[in-house]
């Protein structure tokens, strides 16, 4: 007898590895697979600006790094600290010129990630926008601000694929080597209400495979679909019963990597994961047995990383 339903890896027609930079875009399900990567040691950037939700947000942001360039009407001052409309509330500046200053560099550095990346990562949160209503131009933050400053309007399908055909053509010109690989977040975003978050979930998965089923370099990884449909069970959410567990996001990262990476690929990955887990390991205070293997075995696993893969000498 069968109880579940178990959702395969993907068979996608490239591999990452260990040398490329990898950059991810999105809600904080981006940032939960994002940290994982790092933890492994590979050359990742996720979310420079914050996490962000909706597609058109997504799509500003990476423009921007494109063109390097800010739109200045949307940074205001809240506080003694300046934010921007932009971008998200845990990315600020003390100063207007210090905010141009920290995101210019910010957009540098993602510009020269991207044109060199082999992936770039996007999972789209949700099809509900606000727009600053004094503005008039979609917000990826509300920054706390009174609820009445805004209006709150749900993307059709043609409008998000419209923002991502958009992005995608002008990630194609930048770099055509570039694939983009889509999820749909599976945080459920039920404050705008049960049914509104099923209707906003089904309007993007139907917008990004309209993408993904005639775009070339364009692909979808089902994390949505293995919590709704593989998982399916609240105890692989947290205590809010909206955001995934460690649980259930180490089961999702599982089904990536065999998506991802070469089997070949495995032993290394496991390798760098007890690496980083020594690393950050405190061993018993005042024992000094325990501390002389814990360095012992940190620098061998360390000169065994090294021997096997010479471009992580920089990220260890």
């Amino acid at each position: 007898m069968k109880f579940r339903t178990q959702i395969n890896p993907i068979e996608f027609p490239f591999k990452l590895n260990f040398e490329d930079p990898i950059v991810l875009w999105g809600s904080c399900f981006t940032n939960n697979i994002g940290e994982i990567l790092c933890n492994h040691y590979l050359d990742v950037s996720y979310n420079p600006f914050g996490i962000v939700f909706n597609p058109y947000s997504i799509k500003n942001q990476i423009f921007s790094c494109l063109k390097e360039e800010v739109q200045e009407d949307l940074i205001f001052q809240k506080g003694e600290n300046f934010y921007s409309f932009q971008f998200g509330t845990k990315y600020f500046a003390t100063s207007k010129q210090a905010f141009l200053n920290k995101t210019l560099k910010s957009c540098r550095e993602i510009k020269a990630k991207l044109l060199s990346a082999q992936c770039l990562v996007i999972t789209l949160g949700t099809s509900w926008v606000y727009d600053a209503i004094k503005l008039q131009q979609t917000v990826a933050s509300c920054h706390k601000i009174p609820q009445k400053e805004f209006s709150k309007k749900l993307l059709s399908v043609s409008e998000i694929q419209s923002e991502l055909s958009e992005l995608l053509n002008e990630l194609n010109k930048f770099n055509p080597n570039l694939k983009l690989i889509f999820t749909v977040s599976p945080v459920r975003h039920i404050k705008d209400g049960i049914v509104e978050n099923s209707l906003s979930k089904a309007r993007l998965i139907e917008a990004v495979h309209s993408i993904t089923n005639t775009v070339e370099n364009a692909f979808y990884f089902p994390a949505y679909e293995i919590f709704m449909d593989d998982l399916r069970d609240y105890r692989f959410y947290g205590e809010d019963l909206v955001h995934p567990s460690k649980q259930g996001i180490n089961y999702v990262w599982e089904i990536f990597k065999n998506s991802l990476f070469e089997v070949k690929d495995f032993q290394m990955l496991n390798l760098l994961r007890s690496y980083h887990t020594a690393v950050n390991h405190q061993p018993m205070i005042n024992n000094l047995f325990e501390e002389k293997k814990h360095k012992e075995f940190i620098s061998k696993t360390k000169r065994e990383l090294l021997s096997q893969a010479p471009f992580l000498e920089n990220r260890l």
